[in-house]
């Protein structure tokens, strides 16, 4: 299991935002596999990942004060595809 934590913090210093405060966020991943026939050249290992869990949204707030350019939240801060699953199949570990 991880957590990942975005703390709380101020869209901008300079401009006057109505809700300038941004509160923290955490997401919640979760990874789990298991090894079959050994770890040795022959074994294989069965994982699946869940990302996001919880299926946390990330926050809302205009990051441009140009029309056409507002984009509903930070995307390199935030997740924006929600809940996802991995899994697969590894050989020889």
């Amino acid at each position: 299991m991880q957590e990942r934590y975005i703390g709380a913090y101020n869209i901008s210093d300079i401009f006057r935002y109505e809700k300038n405060r941004i509160r923290s966020t955490v997401y919640t991943d979760l990874n789990l596999s298991f090894d079959i026939g050994g770890k040795q050249p022959k074994g294989f290992q069965f994982y699946i990942t869940v990302n996001n869990l919880f299926d946390q949204k990330g926050r809302l707030f205009l990051i441009s004060p140009v029309p056409g350019l507002n984009i509903p939240t930070s995307r390199n801060l935030y997740d924006v595809v929600g809940r996802y699953y991995t899994a697969g199949v590894k050989e020889g570990l």
